[in-house]
């Protein structure tokens, strides 16, 4: 749709081009009578430029405003999940540690199980 907007407002510019140039090589003196419906035109031209002009940069402001709410919504699931890795490797981390402590009780368990049965 936006690529739509562009090549028409290319076309128009293109056109009014042609129509500046041949106006300008048409410059005779009976052509003076007719310069009022020309300006008129010119001017209605003009008028429709500047609306398709108008509607491309609203086009490009609402294309804007629904990229930038897509990147909040992205910005939001990113936070959620960067979250959530943090999460899972602080359990990670406190999981270690606690088979490192339960691994150390286990021999100390063991050593004083060993010690009691070689005493008796």
């Amino acid at each position: 749709m936006l690529f739509q907007r562009v090549a028409i407002a290319l076309f128009i510019g293109l056109f009014s081009l042609s129509l500046q140039a041949s106006s300008s090589q048409q410059t005779l003196p009976h052509e003076n009578i007719a310069d009022e419906p020309d300006n008129l035109a010119e001017t209605v031209f003009e008028l429709e430029r500047s609306l398709a002009i108008l509607q491309l940069s609203t086009a490009r402001l609402s294309d804007y405003q629904s990229l930038a709410e897509h990147v909040a919504e992205n910005r939001s699931l990113q936070d959620k999940v960067n979250f959530l890795i943090c999460f899972v490797f602080i359990m990670l981390v406190a999981l270690l540690v606690v088979a490192y402590q339960l691994r150390n009780t286990q021999k100390a368990l063991n050593k004083l199980k060993v010690s009691t049965e070689g005493d008796s």
